[in-house]
């Protein structure tokens, strides 16, 4: 094996065991969302549907003839429970003039 050879080999089984390839949904959200892929975060992965996040936006993604991901937009997230109704006191508050005696 020439010297080259080796080195490319080496540079790459590195890059392998490091982590440093994209895998290939980040690489096919990167165009859509514009982001690089290996700032891409993918999860809630499906076999045609997946996650994308980059930079804190999160992207509803689908594989076709070409990825699709659209930005998930606030009134898509599930929003909180509202807050009780306060409640209502057993006994009747009494106005100032009530308790008042001439």
């Amino acid at each position: 094996m020439s010297g080259q050879r080796f080195l490319e080999l080496t540079l790459v089984l590195g890059c392998l065991a490091a982590g440093c390839v994209t895998n290939t949904r980040q690489q096919l959200s990167a165009g859509p969302t514009g982001c690089a892929p290996e700032h891409i975060v993918i999860s809630e992965e499906e076999r045609l549907a997946w996650v994308a996040t980059c930079n804190g936006q999160r992207f509803r993604c689908s594989a076709g003839p070409t990825a699709v991901c659209s930005p998930e937009q606030p009134g898509n997230a599930p929003s909180p429970p509202s807050p009780a109704p306060p409640s209502r006191p057993d006994k009747p508050i009494q106005s100032p003039e009530e308790g008042i005696t001439p």
